[in-house]
């Protein structure tokens, strides 16, 4: 559901998917989830955020780094 959202979301300026592994977001100012339940990252190697300015989190119960 997420993914099928993200690749209609007229404001992505690029998105690609690589060998069915990961979904990359290239200039990309801005990505709104707006009454999102659940986003799972399940085996992620790894979650890169350059010259982010803020990353806010509202009305977050928990959040899990597991390893």
């Amino acid at each position: 559901m997420l993914r099928r959202n993200l690749q209609t979301a007229p404001d992505l300026l690029a998105l690609r998917e690589r060998d069915g592994d990961s979904i990359e977001l290239l200039e990309v100012t801005s990505i709104e989830l707006l009454e999102v339940t659940s986003i799972e990252l399940l085996e992620a190697t790894s979650i890169v955020l350059l010259e982010a300015t803020s990353i806010e989190l509202l009305e977050v119960t928990s959040i899990e780094l597991l390893e």
